[in-house]
């Protein structure tokens, strides 16, 4: 699920809880239902529906919560057959509702007037929001980006083992479930830190050093699978490469991507 789809949820959490007195848009500063998730959608780059479905997935959540005022009836069998809003799941929710239940009501509302960036609060600032979405964060390879810095820093503090001998990989890596899209691949981080100390700071496809230092002042740089593993393609270091972010867009986007493909293949052989 990707970042603001999570934060979206949230806010669809939050009109669930005072859905029954519609006090959600008020102590939010704003009028209607309506109003929050025209500003969700500013924001956060969601559908207002987006927002609704959210809302209405989290009612039979507050229904049974000792919190909320919403009178008993929902259940879970009244949402079956309903469309389900991208990335949503039963594990999702649990999560979500767990999070936020306990919260103080003064919180709850704080947390999201921070969302929908209608105040500043401390409290809930990047570090928190980074914390609230971490566990549904989509893992899947279109957007994972391991970066120099990223790996440099698990190196650092033990989390990751500098790979002094070139790593196997994985011809066939496995395919978990995942929120997200159904899918996601296990990814062998030996082969990520191998082709990032391979690279050197430069990108492999323009030869041209990353375009910034990561925050422990190595070049930056993302990590890619020339063959998808959603292709069929292998977890291995002759079939990844580290590109800048530019290219790295571009063998996904460019009209060229295939010419691109085939170059960088090329190249891989040769290292």
């Amino acid at each position: 699920m990707k970042r603001h789809n999570v934060l979206g949820m949230a806010v669809g959490c939050f009109l669930a809880a005072f859905k029954k007195d519609e006090r959600g848009p008020a102590l939010l500063g704003m009028g209607h239902e309506n109003d929050v998730k025209e500003r969700a959608a500013e924001v956060l780059g969601v559908a207002p529906e987006s927002v609704k479905n959210w809302m209405q997935e989290f009612l039979p959540y507050w229904a049974r919560s000792r919190r909320s005022s919403i009178e008993p009836g929902w259940v879970a069998s009244d949402l079956r057959g309903r469309p389900r809003p991208e990335g949503m799941s039963r594990e999702s929710r649990d999560r979500m509702f767990a999070e936020l239940e306990l919260m103080p009501e003064a919180d709850f509302v704080a947390l999201a007037k921070a969302i929908l960036d209608v105040s500043k609060d401390a409290r809930f600032g990047p570090e928190y929001m980074k914390r609230l979405i971490a566990p549904y964060l989509d893992k899947s390879e279109s957007d994972v980006a391991f970066s120099a810095a990223e790996v440099a820093t698990r190196v650092a503090t033990g989390q990751l083992p500098r790979v002094l001998k070139k790593p196997l990989g994985n011809r066939r890596p496995e395919r978990r479930m995942s929120e997200a899209d159904g899918y996601a691949f296990a990814r062998d981080l030996d082969v990520v830190s191998w082709t990032l100390q391979r690279a050197k700071g430069v990108c492999e496809l323009c030869e041209r050093p990353g375009p910034f230092l990561g925050k422990v002042g190595f070049a930056f740089l993302e990590v890619h699978h020339v063959l998808a593993l959603a292709d069929g393609g292998p977890d291995t270091v002759d079939n990844v490469a580290a590109l800048c972010p530019n290219c790295h867009r571009a063998c996904h986007l460019a009209m060229e991507r295939k010419t691109l493909a085939e170059r960088l293949t090329r190249k891989l052989r040769l290292m």
